[in-house]
């Protein structure tokens, strides 16, 4: 998506790529929810990586760097008011990640890294470095100390606060000192609906934060998903190479631009080898006549024009003409209830008490798992004004007018009326 976005500048062209990242069941690959205390593999991306601004990764590497679950996160509060729908996208959540660290170690939590320097003789205090990552170049904002079993929740500044507010959305919790000299902490953030921020040059939004109130008493207690915005603006091949991120006040905050040809950052899974889902292209049924005819059908009889078409519309669709099914007595693949063409009885719709539904092919998200997806690798060439916005529909409603298109889709007519 391309759109204007405000920066120092004025309002400049921006590309505006969205991600939402989904609790899904294990077992059943379906929607579902985490509760407080959950920790989930490849939740969100939280530091980057080379050759890309912004965020890139899963987890922090390196010698002297020891995640306690690799590439997961824990679900460490839930809130929001969910009344009157039993759920809303006005969600916060709190997510966090613990580390043992040896002295000299650099972890990354999003916006933020913090570098282990000492302890103090017995243990504790920890002192840690704070540095923040929404420019391009590290800010170092100072050293904190935190006794132990103590949390502290730091500002964009550097200030710290020991609790938490939405200007405090990032902490830091010190559990202990071991014997080999390793400090254990816990890196965390806060996001909520409508939150804003910044990693390597690259601008973050939240839109939605779903959560989910399961046991009826009208405050959030379940998370389900959450949307993350990135905005780019463009820049011309000798333009800006970024711009200051201005809004309501001026900003420290230098955004990395996108020029014609430059790859644009995206989050993973994206940016490395990864699965898809194929929601349209998995065939749901298959004939036990006419098979030589299959789907396209008889040329001298029933017949489809656009064989691309008939694999889209009739092969993947839950509900495919009656005249269709009857003609290849069709079945749906993996809960056939016949395999003699002579004993079928169908059509077979979603829902026949004949057929064993749960057994079907369309249920079967494991069927349409696509393995070693290459990452994905897209620029920019050019700009041009896209015609499908310039249509001013109000215009054509006061020019009081009547006005027919034909729409012709295999083989059919469609007569599209406008008043």
């Amino acid at each position: 998506m391309s759109l204007q976005h405000p920066f120092s500048q004025g309002t400049n062209p921006a590309i505006i790529t969205e991600y939402t990242y989904m609790i899904i069941h294990n077992k059943h690959k379906t929607p579902w929810h985490a509760k407080e205390g959950d920790t989930l593999g490849y939740l969100l991306p939280i530091v980057e990586v080379p050759n890309q601004t912004g965020l890139g990764g899963y987890e922090n590497t390196g010698v002297g760097i020891y995640p306690a679950n690799p590439n997961a996160l824990r679900i460490a509060e839930i809130d929001g008011t969910t009344a009157p729908y039993g759920k809303t996208v006005n969600g916060t959540i709190a997510i966090e990640k613990k580390y043992w660290l040896e002295s000299g170690k650099t972890v990354q939590f999003m916006d933020y890294k913090v570098k282990y320097m000492w302890t103090g003789l017995y243990g504790s205090p920890v002192v840690l470095a704070i540095y923040y990552a929404g420019n391009v170049e590290d800010e170092y904002l100072g050293l904190i100390e935190i006794g132990e079993n103590e949390t502290k929740y730091i500002k964009r500044d550097g200030s710290t606060s020991d609790s938490f507010d939405r200007h405090h959305p990032f902490y830091v919790h010190f559990q202990f000192k071991t014997q080999d000299h390793r400090v254990g902490i816990d890196v965390g953030r806060y996001l909520w609906n409508c939150s804003i921020f910044y990693v390597n040059g690259v601008r973050y939004e939240v839109p939605a934060v779903e959560v989910l109130d399961t046991d009826g008493d009208g405050t959030a207690d379940a998370f389900k998903y959450i949307t993350i915005r990135a905005i780019l603006p463009k820049a011309p091949t000798d333009g800006p190479d970024e711009l200051r991120d201005d809004g309501d006040a001026v900003s420290s905050i230098w955004i990395d631009t996108i020029k014609p040809y430059e790859r644009i950052p995206v989050l993973p899974p994206f940016n490395m080898e990864h699965k898809i889902i194929d929601d349209i292209n998995v065939p749901l049924w298959a004939p036990l006549k006419h098979l030589d005819k299959w789907p396209e059908g008889d040329p001298n009889g029933l017949s489809v024009r656009n064989t691309s078409r008939v694999r889209e519309r009739y092969l993947t669709q839950q509900y495919p003409p009656e005249a269709w099914l009857k003609y290849f007595r069709a079945v749906p693949i993996g809960a056939a209830p016949v395999t003699d063409p002579e004993l079928w009885e169908g059509p077979y719709y979603p829902g026949d008490p004949r057929v064993n539904w749960d057994e079907w092919i369309a249920w079967d998200i494991s069927a349409r798992i696509i393995d070693d997806v290459p990452a994905l690798n897209m620029s920019y060439i050019a700009e041009a004004q896209e015609e499908r916005y310039s249509t001013n529909l109000l215009e054509k409603l006061m020019e009081e007018r009547r006005w027919v298109r034909d729409l012709r889709e295999v083989g059919e007519v469609r007569h599209l009326v406008e008043t």
